[in-house]
């Protein structure tokens, strides 16, 4: 992966915790529906033809599937 791209994932998803450090309590449909709706978004920007916007857009994207991803860990085994 390009470093470039790790450190604007990074960014993204501190940005995400800073914004909002209590991710869906838990919730994990309510974590799909955000990633859902960013991506939507990451979509409408490509259909504007806004590549800067996509690229931020998939990049927020990215930032709340990582944080479905931490929930999930957090179950320490709880996992099926």
């Amino acid at each position: 992966m390009n470093p470039t791209l790790a450190n604007d994932i990074i960014r993204a998803y501190q940005a995400a915790k800073k914004k909002h450090p209590y991710f869906c309590e838990g919730n994990f449909h309510k974590a799909i529906s955000l990633a859902t709706e960013e991506l939507g978004e990451t979509a409408q920007a490509l259909n504007d033809g806004r590549l800067l916007r996509v690229r931020e857009e998939a990049l927020d994207t990215i930032a709340v599937l990582a944080r479905l991803v931490e929930l999930i860990d957090d179950l320490d085994g709880d996992i099926k």
